[in-house]
């Protein structure tokens, strides 16, 4: 329903710049058990990493081996995030990053949320765009919303468009104020006509 407040728990993800996301299966399961008792139904549970980083942790590699592992409870949807720089790291081919796409499982993954910025999106889109084909709720994090232009904005709706979901937009450098925030969700509204929905996040 509209209007309604969806929480995402970001934990296990966000959580791992402190540990180097070293987060025991034992942990991890607990984690999502406590979670399924609670009002949350939304777990952003690690990074899907491109290609897999093996200096980190489980929750930076969310890959089919780290799910064989745990069990996801029935009333939680579990998200990754995955950082639209990744994309562009030269060490694979176009086709070795879609080889690695595929993998994704929508039997433990329901969402998926790119972390990129405005130059990103152009150069990341066909991705984006090969996700949502498989049916995956996209979410687009845009980052360090507060340096973005008008014109940027427009842009980027017009690089989403029918491949997004929900805009992410992220007040990375903590420097927005309300008139501000208005400001950019207006421009944001402008150039999508409501199509979206749009999440804020203040740092």
């Amino acid at each position: 329903m509209e209007n309604q407040i969806h929480l995402i728990d970001c934990t296990l993800r966000d959580g791992g710049y402190y540990n180097n996301w070293n987060f025991s299966t034992k942990f991890t399961q607990e984690y999502l058990n406590l979670i399924s008792k609670t009002a949350i139904k939304n777990i952003e549970i690690g990074f899907f990493t491109i290609p897999e980083d093996k200096t980190k942790g489980a929750t930076a590699n969310c890959n089919t081996r780290f799910f064989q592992n745990i069990a996801i409870p029935n009333n939680i949807n579990c998200g990754i995030m995955i950082n639209g720089s990744d994309f562009l790291n030269k060490q694979l081919s176009k086709l070795e990053i879609y080889k690695i796409l595929n993998k994704i499982s929508k039997k433990n993954i329901k969402f998926i949320r790119f972390a990129c910025h405005t130059c990103e999106i152009p150069k990341i889109k066909n991705y984006i765009s090969f996700l949502k084909k498989k049916k995956f709720t996209i979410f687009v994090n845009i980052m360090q919303i507060s340096e973005i232009t008008k014109i940027e904005i427009k842009k980027t709706c017009n690089y989403l468009e029918n491949i997004c979901d929900v805009i992410y937009v992220a007040d990375s450098l903590g420097s927005l104020n309300g008139r501000k925030i208005k400001s950019i969700l207006a421009t944001f509204r402008q150039f999508t006509k409501n199509r979206w929905a749009f999440i804020l996040m203040i740092t």
